[in-house]
């Protein structure tokens, strides 16, 4: 059974201040956001010196893109994939889904008025 408290709203008093705790926690993680090259400081650094490691080496059968794309759409159940293209298309979707947010919320004059809109 569901605990009760789950329905149970949040004081006035802590959601006030849930918005600039989650910002100032977002900044602290992500860093800076660039509005124009839709960018984050701190994550771009990080994706850089994550680019700098050695790649690893795959030992698998080689995975044709048409076949990635079908379970990427989809059109295949991830029950019959390897386990590393389970983690890969969940990951691209991911991205995908993160994407749409971000794009969505800046054409439309988020983040404080600055997408194109605002």
């Amino acid at each position: 059974m569901l605990d009760p408290k789950l329905f149970t709203a949040l004081p006035a008093a802590i959601r006030s201040h849930m918005a600039d705790d989650y910002i100032a926690f977002a900044l602290g993680r992500d860093g800076e956001p660039d509005v124009q090259r839709r960018t984050l400081s701190r994550r771009e650094a990080f994706f850089g010196e994550l680019a700098q490691q050695p790649t690893p080496v795959w030992d698998g059968a080689p995975v044709a893109q048409a076949d990635f794309t079908r379970w990427h759409v989809g059109e295949r159940p991830l029950t019959d994939a390897p386990p590393l293209i389970v983690w890969l298309v969940r990951i691209a979707r991911a991205q995908e889904g993160e994407g749409w947010g971000v794009d969505y919320l800046l054409d439309r004059g988020g983040f404080d008025g600055l997408g194109r809109l605002g």
